[in-house]
């Protein structure tokens, strides 16, 4: 078996393994291999949109201080809400690039 498919997540884990110390004790991260999930809950829209863009330009800091991009292509962005909340529009969005 190469070693490159057990190394390679171990390494990345390694190296990302910081990531959650940057984010919000309010949210909660979830590493594994090669993905990261934040998650974040609000229940007023205003301080959702607040805390969501705090929370990307804290990650988008961390990833430019260690040299890397983050793929808004592959970002992407789960809502779930209440019956009562069903008819908000909310558009998630860092330095003009919506997820």
């Amino acid at each position: 078996m190469p070693q490159g498919l057990i190394l390679g997540p171990l390494f990345f884990l390694i190296y990302i393994n910081d990531l959650p110390t940057i984010i919000n004790k309010d949210n909660n991260t979830v590493l594994f291999a090669d993905d990261t999930s934040v998650i974040t809950t609000d229940t007023n829209k205003d301080d959702f949109n607040l805390h969501t863009s705090m929370l990307f330009n804290d990650i988008n800091t961390w990833f430019n201080n260690n040299l890397l991009n983050l793929n808004f292509s592959k970002t992407h962005y789960l809502e779930f809400r209440s019956v009562k909340h069903y008819n908000f529009i909310m558009h998630v969005q860092h330095n003009h690039n919506y997820i």
